[in-house]
């Protein structure tokens, strides 16, 4: 396995994001913290496919609502690349007024 492969890997991101966790609020043991929790999260969820959206609902709500406000009808490529979303989902969201 490289690094490219560790990146990856949905549970090492997780562990390398409990970790992160635990170091920034002063746990002495954050490899073991991160481990078990990652044990936690595999005995819980193992085997379930599980989807995990780029932003939460009330973040998405707010860029809906900001993209419908700025809009102009030409400038779906620059809210697009501000909002990092497709130029098509802006159109969506702007017809759906």
């Amino acid at each position: 396995m490289n690094e490219h492969d560790i990146d990856d890997d949905p549970i090492a991101v997780i562990e390398d994001e409990a970790r992160a966790v635990a170091k920034s609020f002063g746990i002495p043991a954050c490899e073991d913290m991160a481990a078990m929790f990652v044990e936690r999260i595999m005995l819980r969820l193992g085997g379930e496919n599980i989807y995990v959206p780029r932003r939460r609902l009330r973040d998405r709500q707010r860029v809906i609502a900001e993209i419908r406000g700025r809009f102009t009808g030409r400038n779906a490529a620059v809210l697009a690349r501000e909002f990092g979303v497709s130029v098509r989902w802006v159109r969506q969201i702007a017809s759906a007024r």
